[in-house]
């Protein structure tokens, strides 16, 4: 029975996991609570039950049964709540601190950060008291990986001391080559700053609402500039971007709003969301040929930006990329955009021109909603769809010019366009439209021109046909010198004759689609059924 019973035991014992074993209960010292690896002889800060106040004071080592561990880390909230902490002194063989270790320490005004420290957790001085931190070496302070920007007591202090003096103009020790992310978020002592040659590198959200700091030289061996490195900079008024940069992040320069010009390099390939929004003193920038795509919200907010010159390689624009910009009054968009993304423009108050691309096929919600400087547009023969609200409260718009590609007109519209007077629409079949695309005032006072043979499919199609005034005024056969085209159908296939040579044919179904266009005067392999010809300047209805 007794030989059951050990052999029981020992079982038990080889299955007990070795973290087990190596982590030792958790411990008070003190005064103050540790966990501890038993392998490692290493200590870690952690919760006190009651909680800590007044000055704490964190040994280096601790003894725990006869042997000598380590103190290498403040615990995840170790020290969450404790409204009563005044002080820490954190000894120099800490190099972590955890998440949340300090949060809600509102009577906490101060911490000095030891040269040991490499890494500090997500939120781990939230709600600090946090008005000063101190620190000893700034080459390990630019070492430390913070989680994020709100890991940083600097971003809740806002004044860095290096060995007791405030920081206001920061130099970056040579040995430098990389400033990690969330560095000097937050410190708004800082007036200047210089960088070392070495310098490769600036990661994300590295001088984050440095809102004190004017200028800034950047050093000609950088090459990247991660996101958010620049961002709520409100006194940066300039900043020379060396030519090897080929990298700058999102939001680089969100909120920057001192900021007057910016010049970018010829390595730079796109722009990245959110880049400038917010620089609203910003008056010119020199984007450089080789950009091909401008990311959502780029210039959002740039309210003193009058004109801008998109390169011709840009094929992609991001919604919000324009938004509220109401110093602009002018843009010319490049031949290879073929779509223009939700809310671009939204609220360019005095736009009042705007010369769309010939590939353009599609306009998005509330594109041009709100530029009520806007007086007319034309739209490219490619346009198919225009969202909803897209020119809604245009109210100086007085014509519109839809193409006769256009297949769709989105809710709103042209709603809230009190100027509107005349509506042209060329496709041969009426676009499908919502009775909200337009206002009641539209369809008693607006005149709606549209091709002279298709009148009646006006007239008799849903929305369109609210309209008093409908008018057939091109496209009909009147508008042909001596009549001469004409239209057969020959083994099922559709022929035009009497064109002059490179005149354009264009075939529809009865969706309103263009299925076919080219300069072909026989058109193959289409399936059975009805379909719309326009040829110079005439319409034909056939079937095959």
């Amino acid at each position: 029975m007794k030989t059951n019973y050990l052999l029981r035991v020992l079982l038990l014992m080889t299955t007990i996991s070795p973290a087990a074993v190596a982590l030792g209960a958790n411990i008070e010292v003190d005064g103050i609570y540790y966990d501890y690896s038993i392998v490692n002889k290493t200590a870690s800060v952690t919760e006190n039950p009651a909680g800590y106040s007044g000055d704490i004071v964190i040994p280096e080592t601790i003894q725990i049964d006869g042997d000598t561990y380590v103190v290498t880390s403040i615990g995840s909230s170790a020290f969450n709540g404790c409204i009563a902490l005044t002080t820490i002194d954190i000894p120099a063989s800490v190099t972590e601190i955890e998440y949340s270790a300090f949060a809600g320490c509102s009577s906490l005004t101060y911490i000095d950060i030891p040269t040991s420290l490499t890494s500090i957790g997500d939120y781990a001085f939230f709600a600090c008291g946090l008005e000063a931190v101190n620190i000893s070496d700034l080459s390990a302070w630019c070492k430390i990986d913070f989680f994020n920007s709100t890991s940083n007591p600097l971003y809740y202090a806002h004044n860095l001391y290096l060995n007791g003096d405030l920081l206001t103009h920061l130099t970056i020790p040579a040995d430098i080559t990389k400033i990690k992310n969330s560095a000097f978020s937050g410190c708004s002592s800082l007036t200047s700053i210089d960088l070392p040659d070495g310098l490769t590198e600036i990661e994300n959200n590295a001088f984050e609402y440095c809102s004190g700091l004017t200028s800034i030289e950047l050093p000609n061996g950088l090459t990247t500039i991660r996101s958010g490195t620049f961002g709520g900079c409100t006194g940066l008024t300039s900043i020379n971007i060396p030519a090897g940069v080929t990298s700058i992040g999102s939001s680089a320069f969100l909120g920057c709003s001192s900021l007057t010009s910016i010049d970018l390099p010829a390595g730079i390939t796109s722009i990245e969301s959110g880049t400038f929004s917010g620089c609203s003193s910003l008056t010119s920038i020199n984007i450089p040929a080789g950009v091909t795509s401008i990311g959502n919200w780029t210039f959002s907010g740039c309210s003193s930006l009058t004109s801008i010159d998109i390169p011709a390689g840009v094929t992609t624009i991001g919604s919000w990329t324009f938004h509220n910009c109401s110093g602009l009054t002018s843009i010319d968009l490049p031949d290879g955009l073929t779509k223009i993304e939700n809310y671009t423009f939204l609220g360019c108050s005095n736009l009042t021109s705007i010369k769309l691309p010939d590939g353009l096929t599609t306009i998005g919600n509330e594109t041009f909603s709100y530029c009520s400087s806007l007086t007319s547009i034309d739209l490219p023969a490619g346009v198919t769809t225009i969202g909803s609200s897209a020119f809604e409260n245009c109210s100086s718009l007085t014509s519109v010019d839809l193409s006769d590609s256009l297949t769709e007109i989105g809710h709103h519209a042209f709603s809230g366009c009190d100027g509107l007077s005349e509506i042209v629409s060329k496709n041969p079949v009426p676009p499908v439209a919502s009775e909200s695309s337009f206002d009641d005032r539209h369809y008693m006072h607006c005149i709606l021109r549209v091709p002279q043979n298709a009148v009646d499919d006006y007239r008799n199609a849903d929305v369109w046909c609210n309209f008093a005034v409908i008018v057939g005024e091109f496209g009909g056969v009147g508008d042909v010198d001596n009549n001469t085209v004409t239209v057969t159908i020959n083994g099922g296939d559709i022929v035009v004759g009497g064109l002059k040579p490179g005149e354009e044919v264009k075939v529809y179904n009865l969706a309103g689609q263009l299925i076919h266009s080219g300069t072909e005067t026989t058109i193959c392999s289409l399936p059975d059924g009805l379909y719309i010809v326009r040829a110079a300047g005439q319409i034909f209805k056939v079937a095959l």
